[in-house]
């Protein structure tokens, strides 16, 4: 009995990384790269001091994850270019330049906590905008051409047919 109890009696400090990650191994879900690493660790193998994975395992996720991360950044700015696109349709919409409200808001200013446009902050940066920057609303309409210079002179209609077919007047 004592010949057992000097062998199994260990701190827990005495026991190493490898003999508790060799005792997890015994599960079903353990697979893979890591589960053959860890036999190997059973069987006797030595490691690195340090290492738990071993040098090019650790290299192959470093840099599947950097992949990972340029493909969520260009995302990220794939989706902000967007909303932005969308806010400036709706700033051009109300009859501003977008680059008026840019002047004094950010993109963030105008988006909810979903990154949806927020139509009450959208106004609102629009009206703050207008009152910094000194621009007057204008009431006409950009598609109304009928206010240019010139244009409500009544006009003489031109009927090219019967010219075609007239006598020919020579000035």
């Amino acid at each position: 009995m004592s010949e057992t109890t000097d062998t199994t009696t260990t701190s827990a400090a005495a026991t190493t990384p490898d003999e508790t990650a060799a005792d997890s191994v015994d599960t079903p879900e353990a697979g893979g790269t890591e589960a053959a690493y860890h036999n190997a660790a059973q069987d006797g193998d030595s490691q690195p001091d340090g290492d738990t994975f071993p040098r090019d395992y650790v290299e192959k996720l470093r840099k599947q994850n950097a992949s990972y991360r340029d493909r969520a950044k260009a995302a990220e700015a794939t989706v902000t270019a967007l909303q932005r696109q969308h806010v400036d349709e709706k700033i051009t919409a109300a009859g501003l330049k977008p680059a008026a409200v840019w002047a004094v808001a950010e993109l963030a200013d105008v988006l909810d906590d979903r990154g949806a446009v927020h139509a009450g902050k959208l106004n609102a940066v629009m009206q703050s905008a207008r009152e910094t920057l000194g621009i007057k609303r204008s009431f006409a309409k950009p598609g109304n051409r009928d206010l240019r210079s010139g244009a409500g002179v009544p006009q003489e209609p031109r009927n090219d047919w019967t010219a075609a077919f007239g006598p020919h007047r020579r000035d």
